[in-house]
């Protein structure tokens, strides 16, 4: 039996411009910069502007001030560290970023 059709998605789907969609955006940022700093990485600026090219660079600024340092030395002007101590809040942690679960 083969069967076509639309599937309906699980999860509910916010408007572009809605207050959900922003933080959205904000959590799936903070967790993207987190994973990628939590085992002594580093990451420099422009890397997350080429992941999230629709935020704001004041939003993704503000998400590395909360959770990163800047280091102001090498040859690329500088990069983010993780802040000693910081933990992944709660709220944050729980992201699943598969469409439908």
């Amino acid at each position: 039996l083969y069967v076509a059709g639309q599937s309906h998605p699980f999860q509910r789907v916010p408007a572009p411009t809605s207050k959900e969609h922003t933080a959205y955006i904000r959590r799936h940022c903070m967790s993207f910069i987190y994973n990628r700093l939590k085992n002594g990485g580093q990451l420099q600026t422009h890397e997350v502007f080429d992941e999230f090219p629709e935020t704001s660079e004041a939003i993704i600024r503000r998400q590395l001030k909360d959770c990163a340092q800047f280091q102001r030395e090498g040859g690329e002007g500088g990069h983010w560290t993780l802040k000693d101590g910081f933990e992944m809040p709660k709220e944050y942690a729980d992201i699943n970023d598969t469409p439908e679960t």
